[in-house]
This record gives structure tokens, sequence and C-alpha cells, in this order.
């Protein structure tokens, strides 16, 4: 498990430049060890279950994966959005929110706005328990979940905005 989370937290570091190389990682082919940042796939070297994938958990979904029936939480009201993300980061620069606004995210842009990485015990035991919790009991979100046995669960694409991390959720530079 310890192995999953530094690959994924070293794959993101380097995407964003931390780690002192020149270039970020090359998008490749999917085999099954790749999250997703701005529709590009990234290999990680430890297994990933992506929401797209058989037996993922999709944040993009509206109603409750576990209880369908029920389609938010009752303070989820509260928003612009049923989602539990957002498309937008609140407090860009101007010229970078409007290029996002028309254009999207690229991974450059992505890359000049992207420099933490938070890791969150939740004491959930499973991916499974962690993300009903937050996606149908809380109206939450959050990119990835670590599994007992080192899987990654990625539940949103990097360039989205999760809702799990209150004021750091926009946290800026």
């Amino acid at each position: 498990m310890r192995q999953a989370c530094l690959s994924i937290a070293c794959c993101l570091f380097a995407m964003i430049g931390g780690c002192g190389e020149p270039d970020a990682p090359k998008p490749m082919a999917r085999v099954g060890d790749e999250i997703v940042v701005c529709g590009q796939f990234f290999h990680t070297g430890a297994p990933v279950v992506l929401w797209m994938d058989p037996g993922g958990y999709d944040a993009y979904r509206i109603e409750c994966r576990f209880t369908p029936d029920r389609m938010l939480p009752s303070d989820a009201g509260k928003r612009s959005s049923p989602g539990r993300y957002d498309t937008f980061r609140e407090g860009l620069p101007a010229p970078m929110a409007e290029q996002v606004r028309s254009e999207g995210w690229t991974l450059p842009l992505l890359q000049e706005q992207v420099d933490l990485f938070v890791l969150h015990y939740d004491v959930c035991g499973t991916s499974r328990a962690c993300f009903k919790v937050l996606h149908d009991i809380r109206g939450l979100s959050a990119h990835f979940m670590l599994d007992v046995d080192g899987t990654i669960y990625q539940t949103l694409d990097v360039k989205e905005r999760a809702r799990h991390a209150g004021s750091a959720n926009d946290r800026q530079r």
C-alpha cells in the first residue's frame, strides 16, 4: 500500500515539475496502472481502477452509488450544482480563468495550479466504504482513494475540483 501511495504521489509530483526533472511524464497507452490528468493517461506503476472501469467509483455521478434512490445529502442544496465536484477552480488569475472557461484545462495550465497532494486517512477501512461515506452520505468527492491491497481508485480527472478539503480545494500558491 505504501508503494502505491508513493507511485501516485511521484507521478503527480513529477507532472507538476516538483522532482527537478526537466519534463513531465508523457501520456501513454492504457495498461491498467494509469491515472487520468486532463483526459490523458499517465503510468503510476501501481494498479489503478478508474471511474469508467467496471467496479470503479464515479464521482461524476449525481445519484448515490450505493443507495441510488437518494439523490443528494440534505446540505447539498446550498451548492450551485448537484454534482460533488466542480469543473472550475476559484481564485484563478483573470487571464487563466478566461482561458479555462473558453478552452478548458490543458496539462500546462493545470501544472501551473496544482502543487499539493493531500493524503488523508479516513478510517473507513476500504475504498468502497470511503466512497460510500464521501459520495453518498456527505455529498463530497476525492480524486483518489488507496485501498488496503494497494489499488488506487481514481474517481475524477485531476483537472476537476474535488470537494473534500474545504478551503484547500481552491488553495492558491
